[in-house]
């Protein structure tokens, strides 16, 4: 029996571990990277409510399509092809 609160303990021991290893690891973003990032959503948010304001100052426009265009498009050109924030470059 005491075999079995030993492999309880043991597997409570290695999930804390994957979660302090996932959760706990600090970005690897550099403070010049988290400049550009704020840089690039900044103005992907300006654009997207450009888009928005003129959709909605026409009265003839699709709200619906004008707002899934404004969603979908990256701030800069290569915004979609950059690896993840902790992938390597």
């Amino acid at each position: 029996m005491l075999w079995l609160y030993a492999l309880i303990f043991i597997a409570l021991a290695a999930g804390l571990l994957g979660a302090y290893r996932l959760l706990g690891t600090p970005s690897r973003l550099t403070p010049r990277d988290y400049a550009v990032v704020l840089a690039d959503v900044a103005t992907s948010v300006e654009r997207a409510a450009e888009r928005l304001r003129q959709a909605l100052a026409d009265p003839d426009a699709n709200l619906e399509d004008a707002g899934n265009q404004a969603e979908g498009e990256p701030a800069s050109p290569g915004a979609r092809s950059r690896p993840p924030f902790g992938g390597a470059r």
